[in-house]
């Protein structure tokens, strides 16, 4: 009955044990993620590629820097253009991941965004007027991913074209 006892209490303290482990585990495996996005640098180049009678054709060169010795899982960012907290493009959504090695950078093919001009009278316009006088937009960028398929990334960025 005194073994018994002592065997049941073991067992316990054992399921104890290993949900601690089990935990702690978890706790590094998050706070290392933590730290790969701390550290990832998402990169844009926005420039208008384009401008012709229908609109204005932006470009987004995106570059991926991974400074840690880890490798990161990163998906096809969402980008969006905004002014004054509207948006006015957007990017397509892309189910598509990137590997960046460690130490690494990976250069994505440049994503291209469409503005009308009769989106931007409707929507901003006071922007158009100014690129009209200037021959600049004044934009935020805002960029949008996830790392490992767990952890949200967000970017934004003031921008003048």
């Amino acid at each position: 009955s005194k073994t018994t006892k002592t065997m049941k209490l073991t067992s316990k303290q054992l399921l104890i044990g290993g949900g601690v482990l089990v935990g702690g585990g978890v706790l590094l495996y998050l706070s290392r993620l933590n730290r790969l996005q701390g550290n990832l640098e998402i990169v844009t180049k926005p420039m208008i590629h384009k401008v012709n009678l229908m609109g204005i054709e932006l470009r987004v060169e995106v570059t991926l820097k991974n400074p840690t010795a880890g490798s990161i899982k990163v998906k096809y960012p969402f980008v969006k253009f905004q002014y004054k907290g509207k948006t006015i493009a957007s990017s397509e959504a892309r189910n598509k991941d990137y590997q960046v090695p460690k130490f690494g950078e990976v250069r994505m093919e440049p994503i291209s965004l469409k503005l009308t001009y009769l989106n931007l009278a409707m929507t901003a316009p006071d922007l158009l007027k100014s690129y009209r006088s200037e021959g600049k937009l004044h934009l935020s960028v805002v960029t949008v991913t996830t790392i490992n398929n767990t952890i949200p990334y967000s970017k934004t960025e003031a921008m003048e074209l």
